[in-house]
C-alpha cells in the first residue's frame, strides 16, 4: 500500500470563513422586504380573468371570417415545413 502525502491543507480558520453565508446589507434586507410585500399586494389586487381580452375573444368567436383563408394558409405552411424537417432528421 503506497501513501502520499495531501500539501494542500485547510486550517481550521479558512473552513470557518467559508462557512459563515454572506449577510446582506441591513438596509437592503428591509427594501427586498418591502418590495415583496407591495408585489404580494399588487397581485392580490389584480383581477385574474381580462375583460378586455375575453370580450375580444368572443368578437373573434362570432367573426365567421376568423381565422382568414391567409391567415390559414400561414399556419399550414409553418406546419408542413416543420414536418418536412422533422421526417427528413428521421
Amino acid at each position: 500500500m503506497r501513501i502520499e502525502r495531501n500539501y494542500q491543507t485547510t486550517t481550521a480558520a479558512n473552513i470557518e470563513k467559508a462557512a459563515k453565508p454572506a449577510t446582506p446589507a441591513t438596509g437592503s434586507s428591509v427594501s427586498a422586504f418591502q418590495e415583496a410585500h407591495q408585489l404580494n399586494q399588487a397581485m392580490a389586487n389584480t383581477s385574474t380573468v381580462r375583460a378586455d381580452q375575453v370580450a375580444r375573444a368572443k368578437a373573434l368567436i362570432a367573426d365567421p371570417n376568423f381565422p382568414s383563408s391567409g391567415q390559414l394558409e400561414k399556419v399550414a405552411g409553418l406546419l408542413a415545413n416543420n414536418l418536412s424537417a422533422d421526417t427528413a432528421a428521421l
